[in-house]
């Protein structure tokens, strides 16, 4: 209804290649509205993914190449999540993916304390120091237990923790990017450049950058990893809502970034999400 009703009109005679124009005249057709987020940035990420992709079209070049890059032709990746249904079953599935040569693995965490630290040191014991764990507690902690677990994190060497607090919460995100070595990593909840800013300090309340391009479009996602390098912070696009046609455009934003750290891949939910597609 977004596209349809509010931007289709608009869209109607205008050049599809001012990607940058278009971009900036959605948003401010509807801030004034006071209507800055959600899916309504949602929507202008969609008809921006499809200006990008006609763009390469038209140029006959890869999107990332209209970026200016590619700064590497392979992105690293970690798998999203063990989804099998017994523990024994995620333990060979982590083991699995280290072997065919992913770049890690995300735990989902937010079951508690006491259940996600049985789980981290289950699951690092099982796939031994070599190979890149990352924690997401999904915005399920307060500062205490966040603050505990992070350091249960640090000692067994794990990456990142990701979304540790509600996502409404920078103070406390600032307070544990401050008290922790471990790195605070955010981004799934914020839609644009300016959404970021507060997160980027000064003071940090994160230290990992993760756009997620379906909600960002490659337009707004450019522009906050721009922001990022500025403070020579990491960027590690994520990719929560899966299909083929977002997935391609996040690794085209990816590999045109000078700041990219790791790429995420839900594995299983990308398999589903082209079946219906």
């Amino acid at each position: 209804t977004v596209v349809r009703d509010l931007f289709g009109p608009f869209l109607l005679g205008e050049n599809p290649l001012a990607r940058e124009v278009i971009y900036d005249r959605l948003y401010h057709m509807n801030n004034v509205r006071g209507h800055v987020g959600g899916f309504v940035v949602d929507a202008m990420a969609g008809i921006d993914m499809a200006l990008w992709d006609l763009a390469g079209k038209h140029f006959g070049a890869p999107v990332c190449e209209l970026l200016g890059g590619p700064f590497t032709g392979t992105l690293k990746a970690y798998v999203s999540g063990l989804r099998q249904p017994t523990v024994e079953a995620q333990l060979q599935a982590a083991l699995a993916f280290k072997e065919q040569g992913f770049g890690g693995i995300k735990l989902f965490l937010g079951q508690g304390l006491r259940a996600d630290t049985d789980t981290v040191r289950r699951v690092r014991d099982h796939v031994g120091a070599d190979f890149s764990l990352f924690g997401d507690a999904l915005w399920r902690y307060q500062v205490g237990d966040a603050l505990r677990l992070g350091r249960v994190l640090e000692a067994l060497g794990f990456q990142w923790l990701e979304a540790p607090l509600a996502p409404e919460d920078l103070p406390g995100h600032r307070e544990l990017a401050l008290a922790l070595d471990l790195p605070i990593a955010v981004g799934e909840a914020l839609r644009t450049n300016y959404e970021f800013l507060p997160w980027l300090g000064p003071p940090r309340a994160l230290d990992v950058v993760q756009p997620d391009v379906l909600r960002t479009g490659i337009t707004g996602a450019c522009k906050i990893a721009a922001a990022a390098e500025a403070r020579r912070l990491p960027v590690a696009p994520h990719v929560g809502m899966c299909t083929g046609i977002g997935i391609a455009a996040t690794w085209q934003f990816a590999a045109a970034i000078p700041s990219f750290l790791i790429q995420e891949f839900q594995l299983e939910l990308t398999q589903n999400a082209n079946r219906h597609l």
